[in-house]
């Protein structure tokens, strides 16, 4: 009965990896309504940044050489950087920021003077330096892994981005059960 209930999981388990990763094409989205942030005060983001001008930073919370999450956002930035067809002096990272308040700070203000149009950070602890970053430069888009203010902060050019793995935490918690 186990092996029976074990092969019915992992066949979910496929079947839910197979409609996650399907390729066909997502609907295009639907401009957002207007609402907080698009005040006279708070413009939108200004659109139309030629692809060749574009630039994109990145604060990592730490150096390169951990091989674990540094490393693997760095990848992910360079996949990036491919997929768009983008030049490499396109992206701006900075490493080894850290949590330090001023230390970030100083971070992305450097990326918002070298021209960065969109900036990216990777820890949670930088969610409240984005968000005063993008109050103060309503033209960059300012995007924050984890964090949980987007909503709540009433701006326009600043967004959080977090992978959706609930479904697969919560099959893999079923199949350790099963092992236990």
């Amino acid at each position: 009965m186990k092996k029976l209930l074990a092969l019915a999981f992992a066949l979910v388990m496929i079947f839910t990896l197979i409609a996650a990763c399907d390729s066909s094409p997502a609907p295009a989205p639907s401009p957002p309504p207007a609402g907080p942030g698009t005040t006279d005060d708070n413009p939108p983001p200004a659109a139309g940044v030629a692809k060749d001008d574009i630039k994109i930073g990145v604060v990592h919370i730490g150096p390169l050489a951990d091989q674990g999450y540094t490393y693997n956002h760095h990848i992910g930035a360079l996949k990036m950087i491919e997929n768009l067809g983008l030049r490499d002096d396109q992206m701006i990272p900075k490493f080894d920021v850290g949590v330090d308040g001023a230390a970030v700070t100083a971070a992305i203000n450097e990326l918002v003077q070298e021209g960065c149009h969109i900036i990216f950070a990777t820890s949670f602890s930088h969610q409240f330096q984005m968000i005063e970053a993008a109050a103060e430069n309503p033209d960059v888009i300012f995007c924050h892994a984890t964090g949980f203010n987007a909503i709540g902060s009433g701006l326009s050019n600043y967004s959080n981005y977090f992978a959706k793995i609930h479904e697969a935490r919560y099959l893999g918690g079923i199949a350790a059960g099963l092992k236990t």
